[in-house]
């Protein structure tokens, strides 16, 4: 009866069966894969020791279970993803590979959190604006800040100090959540600056 092979190229070992048709096991084998850590966060490993490992187990599964190699009618592969092989125009191998748990793209990550945070913030602060007229602003405005990037500037006005003093015992519990949801779309070490500017009296010549 036909024979099968499968191949797992896994991220510690690369692990070998032969398969009788239909379910009869004849082999198992398995050889260690060396991952490697140039620098702090890198993952990568050498795929010449896959392919080493894949002709080394294959002549051992064949040995174990007494066939021909010309007995085998198909080979199955899996492997480790996402991994990244670099290979030239002619097929060959250019670099390392880099495995699925490399952490070098760190800063990218980051700045991909800081945008969805940004995005999220803007989201949650056009609730603002019905929050700040619910307890007395009008003229409620966001604006960018053009020479930092991703700072905004909230500014509204109320009738008197009086009445913004009146704004802090309008403000409930929801209103609260809100501003808390906010904060916690805020980029890490910042926080929200509150100012109050008063009506300038006009000036004697």
């Amino acid at each position: 009866m036909s024979c099968v092979l499968g191949f797992d190229i896994g991220t510690t070992s690369t692990i070998g069966i032969l398969l009788r048709l239909p379910d009869r096991v004849l082999a198992l084998a398995s050889r260690p894969v060396e991952l490697s850590s140039p620098h702090p966060g890198w993952a990568e490993e050498n795929p010449l020791q896959w392919w080493d490992n894949v002709c080394t187990i294959s002549r051992e599964l064949l040995q174990r279970g007494g066939i021909e190699a010309s007995e085998i009618e198909a080979v199955g592969v899996t492997g480790m993803t996402p991994a990244v092989v670099l290979l030239d125009a002619n097929g060959q191998l250019l670099r390392p590979s880099i495995q699925q748990s490399d952490g070098r793209c760190g800063a990218e990550v980051a700045q991909l959190r800081r945008e969805c945070d940004e995005a999220a913030f803007l989201a949650q602060s056009r609730r603002l604006r019905n929050f700040r007229r619910r307890t007395g602003a009008f003229d409620w405005r966001m604006y960018e800040d053009e020479a930092i990037s991703r700072r905004y500037l909230e500014t509204y006005l109320v009738g008197s100090w009086e009445e913004h003093e009146r704004q802090h015992a309008r403000a409930t519990r929801r209103d609260a959540a809100l501003l808390e949801s906010l904060d916690a779309a805020l980029v890490p070490g910042t926080q929200r600056l509150a100012h109050h500017y008063l009506a300038a009296s006009k000036v004697k010549r």
